[in-house]
């Protein structure tokens, strides 16, 4: 999925690149390494919480805009939305 949005990205359907930066997410969350867009979130079943996934915090919230994703601010805010807060 990732490649074929990645693709579709590269002849300029723009919808598809927060498609690429889930896909790298989710890769790198798969691969336990901190993900780049900060798309991915996690579930405990000991707490019954959602918490986002950890990040890199060498990626910066322009390179999020320009992937059509949310800004780590409102990505980290989501996650008391995911818990009912």
């Amino acid at each position: 999925a990732g490649a074929l949005a990645e693709h579709a990205a590269q002849e300029g359907a723009t919808e598809a690149l927060p498609l690429v930066a889930e896909a790298t997410d989710r890769l790198l969350l798969k691969q336990r390494l901190p993900q780049r867009y900060g798309t991915q979130y996690i579930y405990d079943p000991d707490t019954q919480r959602w918490s986002l996934y950890r990040w890199n915090r060498e990626t910066t919230d322009d390179e999020r805009r320009q992937m059509g994703v949310p800004t780590l601010a409102t990505a980290i805010a989501r996650e008391s939305m995911l818990n009912g807060d």
